[in-house]
């Protein structure tokens, strides 16, 4: 009981103190006291709830999904698999054809292009 109550003491602490930082981070040049002391009592209230949480819930099994069988396992994943190589097979054109055109956005410009801007960004 003894340990149950310093744990719940020293969360309560620590988040406290956490809260306390960020108080005077926020209102540093304002109230700075009082943004102390209302951070740090909003923090202390959650640390003692989520040492109460931890104490109600310790112990207790967690949840776990029903494990499927060695078959079943197998057969989703060779259609995983299968997905993903449909997926990968060659499709005509290069990647930049398949992407979507997006409203609002230009096409890159050509090299040609690109040589012509930046010569004539020099003056040349």
């Amino acid at each position: 009981m003894l340990r149950a109550l310093l744990m719940a003491t020293m969360t309560s602490a620590s988040m406290a103190c956490g809260f306390a930082a960020l108080g005077v981070a926020l209102y540093a040049h304002g109230p700075t006291g009082a943004a102390v002391a209302l951070f740090g009592g909003v923090g202390a209230l959650a640390g003692l709830l989520c040492a109460a949480l931890q104490l109600a819930f310790d112990g207790r099994p967690a949840l776990h999904t029903a494990a499927l069988p060695a078959a079943a396992l197998a057969r989703l994943v060779r259609t995983t698999l299968a997905s993903a190589a449909s997926d990968r097979q060659a499709r005509p054109g290069s990647a930049a054809d398949r992407r979507p055109a997006l409203p609002g956005i230009a096409a890159a410009p050509s090299p040609a292009d690109a040589r012509r801007f930046a010569s004539s960004a020099f003056g040349a």
